[in-house]
């Protein structure tokens, strides 16, 4: 009997108990949590991508609740393959051997996610999260008190910058690690804003969609001067919030870049109206990465990778072609990696 709840549509034979001992504190949950009720009505506990909290597993082990049951979503055999390739990367000594790993890890990414696999793309997603992620774990943890469905997108974003370094030559371990921990607090800004709502995210989602319209989209909806003040500063509110943990940063001057991923190259972006001709390669990374993922809740699936892959990057070209964003440089970097990994599969 097929079973659903909020979108996600599963049988009772899918699902598998797992001891709520031996729930890790800080970890990503590979699996969605359910609980079924009888009568088969279900409700959802957590979502495959959210952080286990230390609240969560209290709640049931002061409950007396053994185990709960979970369907799996992510693969911890995917998982170690990449990971076994960061690591690989992390103690690479010549630039000879980085291009090597860089085209391993792009190889392994595209096979298990754009060449019509099962796999979902949250295997990429934990195996960066448990690679790169350096700040204290209360920091994340009130990332997702605040907004679960923005740190969903964070996670995907953050996760995404790291490929886009690889795709544009970018090989060096820690710069892609603090590059992942600046583009995962991005829009921090926002986020910590004590009024953040739902028409926040909207007018975000509209400013990507049609750069230059998130502010008048707040307006329209007589939003207050104070939301439409936290749209506009965030970018600056998110670098002055990473600045208290920059001593996690080795290159510091990563967390600057954030103050620029809502300029246009024609001088109309916030919030500092800076050209195209101002704005350097790191600062085009982070902008694709930002305009990349929409602001919607991103409910993980088995198959997911292709889906995700192709219509990020499909809808980002439709974008790019009708918008002065400044990411043409490594959306040609990407369609150079998926024409090589064709050109693979041909070989192959």
């Amino acid at each position: 009997m097929e079973l659903s709840v909020k979108g996600i549509k599963f049988t009772e034979d899918e699902l598998l108990e797992r001891s709520v001992s031996d729930f890790v504190v800080g970890e990503i949950t590979k699996s969605h949590i359910v609980h079924v009720f009888k009568g088969h009505q279900c409700m959802l506990l957590l979502r495959a991508g959210e952080l286990l909290t230390k609240d969560f597993i209290e709640k049931y082990q002061n409950k007396n609740i053994i185990s709960l049951k979970t369907l799996p979503i992510a693969s911890v055999d995917a998982i170690d393959k990449y990971t076994n390739v960061w690591m690989k990367l992390k103690a690479a000594r010549s630039e000879k051997e980085q291009i090597k790993l860089r085209d391993e890890l792009l190889l392994n990414f595209l096979t298990l996610n754009h060449q019509n696999s099962k796999n979902s793309i949250l295997d990429f997603v934990i195996s960066c999260f448990d690679q790169f992620y350096h700040l204290p774990k209360e920091v994340i943890e009130t990332f997702q008190e605040k907004s679960h469905l923005m740190l969903t997108r964070a996670m995907l974003m953050s996760s995404f910058s790291t490929l886009s370094c690889i795709a544009y030559g970018i090989c060096d371990y820690q710069f892609i690690k603090d590059f992942y921990n600046a583009t995962l607090f991005l829009d921090f800004g926002l986020v910590n804003f004590k009024e953040f709502n739902y028409m926040l995210s909207k007018a975000c989602e509209q400013e990507r969609l049609k750069p230059g319209t998130g502010l008048s989209y707040l307006k329209e909806h007589k939003r207050s001067e104070s939301e439409q003040e936290a749209f506009l500063k965030h970018p600056n509110q998110s670098v002055e919030f990473l600045k208290k943990y920059e001593k996690y940063f080795l290159n510091k001057e990563i967390i600057e870049l954030i103050r620029f991923h809502h300029e246009k190259s024609d001088g109309s972006g916030f919030p500092g109206g800076i050209y195209y001709s101002a704005l350097g390669q790191s600062e085009m990374l982070m902008a694709f990465c930002d305009n990349l993922i929409p602001f919607e809740e991103h409910l993980y699936s088995k198959n997911d990778g292709f889906s995700f892959v192709s219509m990020y990057f499909e809808n980002l070209t439709k974008l790019m072609n009708d918008s002065n964003i400044p990411v043409s440089g490594v959306v040609e970097a990407w369609r150079g990696v998926m024409s090589w990994n064709k050109k693979n599969e041909v070989a192959g």
